[in-house]
């Protein structure tokens, strides 16, 4: 009966340690958040702001967002879906995009629409990152997880330089 208590224990403390090395792992990537500052419905496009703030007190590397915009003017009606890729995100900071300095960049459209063309709206589909660690991991509207790849751009890719400021909250301690 002792060696099952024995075995019982030493099973619980294993699953521990586990669920203890995936919370260690997922601590970097959770602190990176996005998020679209004024609804398509009460700004115009021109005048949403992309956030992006890193509360990490290590860089991301190879940040992609993916963004879905629909009717870019002079383009239909179609979806388009674009990546704008910052390639290291400085720790503790935040990132500030005004759609009206995206630029689109693609074969056809190289330099000459911005994201805020975009009529019927914009919006992040996801955000992808690695880690200090060398892992990939991708932020959407469910959750996070990790994977095995960043995504790519469908339609073309958007460039933009960031407004940066220092970010509010930045730590490594678990909230």
């Amino acid at each position: 009966m002792a060696t099952f208590y024995s075995a019982k224990v030493a099973e619980d403390q294993l699953q521990q340690s586990r669920d203890g090395e995936d919370e260690d792992k997922r601590k970097q990537a959770s602190r990176l958040n996005y998020w679209v500052q004024g609804s398509s419905l009460t700004l115009s496009d021109k005048k949403r702001i992309l956030h992006v703030v890193n509360r990490s007190l290590d860089p991301v590397y190879v940040l992609t967002l993916r963004i879905k915009a629909n009717e870019i003017k002079g383009w239909g009606d179609d979806i388009h879906h674009f990546t704008l890729v910052v390639m290291e995100t400085p720790p503790c900071s935040e990132l500030i995009f005004p759609a009206a300095e995206l630029k689109i960049m693609s074969f056809e459209w190289a330099g000459r629409k911005f994201l805020a063309d975009a009529k019927g709206g914009w919006h992040v589909e996801l955000a992808a990152f690695v880690d200090r660690e060398g892992a990939i991991w991708q932020r959407d509207q469910d959750g996070i997880e990790e994977t095995d790849e960043l995504p790519d751009a469908e339609t073309g890719s958007l460039l933009g330089e960031p407004h940066i400021r220092k970010a509010q909250k930045c730590t490594d301690e678990t909230m």
